[in-house]
């Protein structure tokens, strides 16, 4: 390790060192705790009125949605998940250019870039657009959500307004709606904010070789010129996207593509096996696959051109390699009999091991990731294909079976 390599890495690790800020950590853990303490509280609402007042009758029961709403406690999971995503995905920042660091695969262009990278980094992070992100995720959030549930009829929301059919649950249910709205806003409000700060995340990775030279290094175990670790992070980002799909997924098979007996449509709000319910649902998960490619490939774009380059470098290489492997097969070819076995030993050796060199050079990477990442990512992209293009063919006679050994069919 030479001397500037040395001080170019403390430079760039000391920097770093400022990176982790306790304020994504304590984002993440007040939107868990935003999303479970109004489930928490609607469901211990509800308990309360089944125990004193008994199960609401026929699909009356829907409105007791912390007992009885599937959409609306697996969204609650959904919610939960990604806020932890983003804790893993947030943490992984900071490690990975400190990785990155450690190996010499990045040093500072100009002595002073890595606290200039930093500083631009968290200013953006706390710029007043992930306020508006916020609130816009927030607003827009409660609003589908209220699309699905509540239709038109909004006035339900006020006092007194429930429909005659709940009776005495009334004030219980105009109770959790309040709670779920607030909670609803904190927490979307919290989560978009995130979301903010991820994008600005993935736009400072692919801004990163303004900063730094980003050193390849052919022989790297991780097969990716050292930068496997870029390919990683970018895909922590499509997970917290992938909660979201997932989430959309199932319920839009359900709604569109699965048959289901009369038992069964039993046990689910009304509105799920709506046009209604099938037409943003769609509008998500297009968005969600479009942002997941997006996420995943542009922030590793501008390394992906450094290992372009590096390539068209090393084409001139591998060309002089050739000649010489030529060159040397002509000389044991001229006159092979004439010449001693030990030359002829060193020189066939010579030839393998370039042929080595070149099979090995000729191997070099493209993108920062390896075949297991590139199968994760596609795999994160399936189902909301899958759930968006139909279940036709021998899937969708799978998806029927499957329902009909689960209905007892």
């Amino acid at each position: 390790m030479t001397t500037s390599a040395t001080s170019s890495e403390t430079s760039i690790l000391s920097h770093l060192a400022t990176l982790r800020s306790p304020t994504e950590f304590q984002l993440v853990r007040r939107a868990v705790w935003l999303v479970a303490l109004p489930f928490l509280l609607t469901l211990g609402l509800d308990l309360l009125a089944v125990l004193f007042l008994g199960v609401p009758p026929g699909k009356s029961r829907f409105f007791l949605a912390g007992l009885f709403d599937l959409i609306y406690q697996t969204f609650m999971l959904t919610l939960v998940i990604t806020a932890w995503l983003m804790r893993v995905f947030f943490q992984t920042v900071r490690e990975t250019f400190e990785s990155l660091a450690e190996q010499e695969v990045i040093s500072e262009k100009e002595p002073g870039q890595a606290l200039a990278f930093v500083q631009t980094y968290q200013r953006w992070l706390y710029a007043p657009a992930r306020l508006l992100l916020g609130a816009a995720f927030a607003i827009l959030g409660l609003a589908v959500d209220y699309y699905l549930i509540f239709g038109e009829d909004l006035a339900r929301l006020a006092p007194g307004h429930e429909p005659a059919a709940i009776g005495q649950y009334a004030n219980i249910v105009w109770l959790t709606n309040w709670i779920n709205a607030l909670g609803f806003l904190a927490a979307l409000f919290m989560i978009g904010s995130l979301i903010f700060r991820m994008f600005v995340t993935a736009a400072f990775i692919y801004r990163a070789p303004a900063f730094f030279e980003f050193q390849i290094q052919l022989s790297h175990p991780d097969q990716c010129g050292g930068f496997k670790a870029i390919g990683d992070l970018c895909l922590k980002m499509v997970y917290v996207l992938l909660a979201l799909a997932l989430f959309a997924s199932f319920w839009l098979i359900v709604s569109k593509h699965v048959t289901l007996s009369p038992d069964w449509q039993e046990l689910l709000p009304p509105y799920v096996l709506s046009v209604g319910f099938r037409s943003p649902v769609k509008m998500l998960l297009v968005l969600l696959a479009v942002s997941g490619v997006g996420i995943f490939f542009w922030p590793m774009y501008t390394v992906h051109t450094l290992m372009l380059a590096e390539r068209a470098r090393l084409k001139k290489t591998l060309n002089s390699l050739a000649r010489r492997i030529h060159q040397l097969d002509g000389l044991t070819l001229t006159n092979p009999s004439a010449m001693p076995t030990a030359e002829r030993r060193k020189i066939l050796d010579e030839i393998d091991s370039l042929k080595e060199l070149y099979l090995r050079t000729n191997k070099a990477p493209a993108w920062p990731f390896d075949r297991s990442v590139a199968l994760k990512f596609a795999s994160t992209q399936v189902i909301p294909v899958i759930s968006l293009l139909g279940l036709g063919g021998p899937m969708g006679q799978l998806i029927e079976i499957v329902t009909k050994l689960f209905q007892g069919g």
